[in-house]
């Protein structure tokens, strides 16, 4: 099973880490092979279009991130 998108995952999980990528709702970012190919903008159907046909022709590897805030019902239930 191939999973290639994982590569990207870790970068995104890596800049939440260091603090260069946050969370701000309504603010996406595009990602392919573990690079992030834009600034954070609002969500855009053309430029998640154009991001996409711009990743290499790697269609697989494109990932759209778009963090949302927890919700405080669910965070208690993970807590407990």
């Amino acid at each position: 099973m191939s999973l290639p998108q994982i590569p990207s995952i870790d970068a995104i999980l890596a800049a939440y880490r260091t603090g260069r990528l946050q969370v701000k709702q309504g603010i996406v970012s595009y990602w392919v092979h573990r690079k992030q190919l834009s600034d954070l903008k609002p969500l855009d159907v053309n430029d998640v279009i154009k991001a996409a046909s711009e990743s290499d022709g790697d269609k697989e590897c494109f990932w759209v991130e778009e963090p949302l805030p927890l919700c405080p019902s669910i965070a208690q239930v993970a807590v407990v």
